[in-house]
């Protein structure tokens, strides 16, 4: 199910898995730094769907733009509306080379639950990651 899609960005919700999925465009090549944060913040506005616990963001399209500081930003603006979804795991998938993004690291939110957050470079192994012992519920 398609929650958002512009030129640049799609996001879809993966019923069966409980997924968000962020995946650039072949325009994401196009874009600047600010249009990474504008279509990010342009999906805020918008439904995430209420069962969503898993987070899959693809950046492969736009590694070429991502700063360090993307990281910190994403975290500022970004993670508060994941928690606010009660968000299991966020997985990156990224071609950057390991020291070029933050570790693998746990995220204490707000209710008190974890979320996990890890950076791969293959598709297959990220979801495998991501869907080991899928959380269904709030439990």
């Amino acid at each position: 199910m398609i929650l958002y899609k512009s030129k640049f960005l799609e996001v879809n919700y993966l019923e069966l898995q409980h997924i968000t999925h962020f995946v650039f465009s072949e325009y994401a090549a196009y874009m600047d730094t600010e249009g990474i944060y504008h279509e990010m913040l342009n999906f805020l506005g918008q439904r995430i769907h209420k069962r969503s616990r898993l987070f899959y963001l693809d950046l492969q399209k736009t590694d070429h733009l991502i700063e360090p500081e993307f990281f910190g930003w994403f975290e500022q603006y970004i993670l508060p509306k994941l928690a606010s979804f009660n968000a299991r795991k966020l997985a990156y998938l990224t071609g950057l080379n390991p020291d070029q993004h933050p570790e693998n690291h746990i995220y204490t939110l707000p209710s008190g639950k974890d979320l996990e957050v890890r950076f791969f470079r293959q598709p297959q192994k990220l979801m495998q990651w991501l869907t080991e012992s899928i959380p269904t519920n709030d439990a």
